[in-house]
């Protein structure tokens, strides 16, 4: 199964809606989850999204060390997919502020054997041919994850010690033996390498993205137009 997840709370739902319209526009994606924090999701949604409230989750306390002014337990999510979708091989994980604005099928197909992840680089923050992950856009791995106990490793790790960018630093470093690198242009933002005609555009550190034509663009546009190349 091809699946999608996006997480956030709830006055970034318009946002998850936006993200995943042009997710779908541009690929085959059989379902997308949304990651939720209550039981009621206030915009229409087709049957193919559906809606998972994790607010009750036991995975991370709601005080945990890792969640603080910039970050909510959400940001946590990514760490426990492996729980959260127990019978998934693997799923597409993007931020809400994306945007996919060119064909991406080529994903669902990638061979992950033997990797965690895959995602793309920040180059500032890579050590010693150690990749380090931008998470905005990133492909789990979930069955290995599991099979290797990483997935428990990475749930301890974040409930024991106190990472600057939180789940990000922490997948980082204990799975950095095992990341696939992707191109830049699939997860195109101020922290990756540039390049000419990405294919996700990550409005990472942009406060005004919800002013941005390409926003825009998939906040008006309905779920069946977003469809039709299916």
């Amino acid at each position: 199964m091809k699946a999608a997840v996006y997480c956030g709370t709830q006055n970034l739902y318009l946002d998850m809606t936006v993200a995943a319209k042009s997710l779908v526009d541009h690929s085959d994606v059989d379902v997308v989850y949304f990651l939720i924090e209550d039981d009621r999701f206030p915009y229409y949604i087709p049957d193919y999204v559906k809606c998972i409230n994790v607010f009750d989750q036991t995975y991370f306390d709601h005080n945990c060390s890792n969640i603080y002014e910039n970050w909510t337990y959400m940001v946590l999510m990514r760490a426990a997919l492996t729980k959260i979708f127990p019978d998934l091989d693997r799923i597409f994980s993007l931020d809400v502020d994306t945007i996919v604005k060119n064909d991406i099928d080529e994903l669902w197909d990638l061979d992950l054997d033997g990797y965690f992840l895959a995602g793309v680089e920040e180059p500032k923050k890579t050590k010693s041919k150690k990749p380090y992950i931008n998470m905005g856009s990133v492909i789990f791995n979930l069955k290995k994850l599991r099979d290797d106990g990483m997935d428990d490793k990475i749930i301890e790790a974040l409930n024991t010690k106190t990472y600057k960018f939180a789940e990000q630093d922490c997948i980082n470093e204990l799975c950095n033996k095992h990341i696939l690198t992707l191109p830049s242009l699939y997860n195109s933002n101020k922290f990756t390498e540039p390049c000419e005609d990405p294919k996700i555009i990550h409005f990472a550190d942009d406060k005004k993205y919800r002013t941005r034509a390409l926003y825009y663009q998939y906040q008006n546009m309905n779920w069946g137009d977003a469809r039709k190349r299916l």
